[in-house]
This record gives C-alpha cells, sequence and structure tokens, in this order.
C-alpha cells in the first residue's frame, strides 16, 4: 500500500476505531461527568454559596491532562498488547493515516467533548448558587452583602492573560503528542513510563533554561543590576523584556516546535513497528 493519505480510508478507520469503542467512550463520558458533578458538590462551600476558584482550576487542569494522556493511551494500547500488535499493524489503512486517527481523537474531539460536558455542569452550578444564595446562607445579612456572584470557570479563563491560556494550550499539546509517542514506543505499562519520560523531560528543560539565563546572561544581568535595574526590567532591541522573551520561546517551543516533532518521531515509532 503506497504510504499515501486517502480521505475514504482515514473515515472508514475513525468509524472502525468507533464502532468498537463506542460503548466505552459514552460510558467515559459519563463517569467523568459523574465524577466532575461529584468534586464540584464537594467542594462547594454550601454555606456561602461559594465555589473555590482555585479548586475548580486546579480540577480543571488535572482532568484535563490526565483525562487527555489516558485517553490517548488507551486508543494507542493495541501496541503494549503483543497480540493485537499486528492486528493494529494488518489494517488496510497507511501509517499517516493511523497516526491521523489518533490524533482526530487524542487531539480533536477529547478536548472538544471534555470542554463541553465540563462547561454544562460548571455553568448549573453556577446558575444553582447563584439563584438559590439567599436559601442557602440561611439568610445570614453578613454572609449576603460579602457575598460575590459566581462567574462561569471558562469566563475567569478567558479574563486572563493570552500568555496564561496559551501555557496552558501548549502544555496540554506537548502532554497529549507525548502520549502518543509513548503508547506506540513503549511495550509494558507505556502510561507510566511516558508520564516517568515526560517529568525528566521538563526537568532537563527547566535545567537548561536555568543555566541559559545564569551563565550566557550572568554577565548582562550583573551588570544592569548594578546600575539598579531588575532583568524584568530590561529592554531588548526588539523592545521585549528578557522575561517575555523567555515565555516567548516557551511558547513556540511547546505549541509549534515540541508537538510537530513528537508527531513526526511517532510516525517513524509507527513505521519501525510494520509487519
Amino acid at each position: 500500500m503506497k504510504n499515501t493519505f486517502t480521505l475514504n480510508r482515514f473515515i472508514l478507520l475513525i468509524n472502525r476505531q468507533w464502532n468498537e469503542n463506542r460503548k466505552l467512550f459514552l460510558m467515559g463520558v459519563g463517569v467523568f461527568a459523574g465524577l466532575q458533578i461529584l468534586y464540584n458538590s464537594v467542594s462547594v462551600r454550601w454555606g456561602y454559596a461559594k465555589l473555590n476558584d482555585y479548586e475548580v482550576l486546579a480540577a480543571f487542569l488535572l482532568e484535563l491532562f490526565l483525562g487527555g494522556a489516558i485517553f490517548v493511551s488507551y486508543i494507542l494500547k493495541d501496541f503494549s498488547e503483543k497480540n493485537n500488535i499486528a492486528n493494529f499493524l494488518n489494517i488496510p489503512a497507511t501509517h499517516f493515516e493511523k497516526l491521523m486517527s489518533a490524533i482526530f481523537f487524542g487531539i480533536i474531539i477529547f478536548p472538544l467533548v471534555f470542554l463541553t460536558v465540563y462547561f454544562i455542569i460548571d455553568y448549573s452550578f453556577v446558575i444553582y448558587l447563584n439563584i438559590n444564595h439567599m436559601t442557602l446562607l440561611d439568610h445570614n445579612v453578613f454572609m449576603i452583602n460579602n457575598w460575590r456572584e459566581n462567574a462561569p470557570f471558562f469566563s475567569q479563563i478567558l479574563s486572563k492573560s493570552k500568555e496564561y491560556i496559551l501555557l496552558i494550550v501548549g502544555f496540554w499539546l506537548f502532554s497529549q503528542t507525548l502520549f502518543i509517542v509513548g503508547s506506540i514506543t513503549f511495550r509494558r505499562i507505556p502510561f507510566l513510563k511516558t508520564a516517568l519520560c515526560g517529568f525528566v523531560l521538563l526537568f532537563i528543560l527547566i535545567t537548561i533554561n536555568t543555566l541559559f539565563k545564569n551563565l550566557l546572561l550572568s554577565d548582562l544581568l550583573s551588570k544592569l543590576s548594578s546600575n539598579g535595574i531588575n532583568e524584568g526590567q530590561v529592554i531588548n532591541i526588539n523592545g521585549k523584556k528578557i522575561n517575555d522573551l523567555y515565555m516567548a520561546v516557551i511558547k513556540l517551543l511547546l505549541i509549534f516546535i515540541f508537538p510537530v516533532v513528537l508527531l513526526i518521531l511517532a510516525y517513524f515509532k509507527l513505521k519501525e513497528k510494520e509487519v
């Protein structure tokens, strides 16, 4: 089979994966919705009719990253099971189409479903608490006077800086593509091995960044510091602060460089397993 992309064959591959896994996918959505409702019910400060913004953010990030990693690992689970590798590789589709199917489910479908379910549950809690806060506060006038209306989680996220949002997107893309590579590469317990590799890689990147900042820029920063200029106030030739340049480089790596490199690596790893 020629290693070219054919839309009809790709659609058939998507349909095959959906037909084989739809019950489990739907059950997964139900489990996630149930866990989210349970978490919100437990974490809400009912005496104040108030959602804790920090707990909501922490839960969102944990569920987004962990849920995405588990889901994409499941999509490519055949590579960790010896008996299923040959069957998967013998599917009449190219390596590129198989990789695109993992991208379709893991990087397109998962976040759409996740964000939709999360929004519905979060918005329902916000509406309920805001409408019923008089009753939930037990008519405590002091609390009512100091009570602020709950805001939907997504409106809170969108109110944050563009850099903040891009960093979340970047780290998530990096995580998803890393787990695609790990699921194809590792035979046994691929999820744990990939997670370990991810932590090691992040540690290396942080170390390199720190060394670059401390060694290559130490002379410049020390001279500026002696003149009473903080490194965050340093202006580059292009009119950007050093800290802003760091953030720009990190966003570039996370959103555009690392995911592309990892997907190319996943393609060649998939090709190596050809039978």
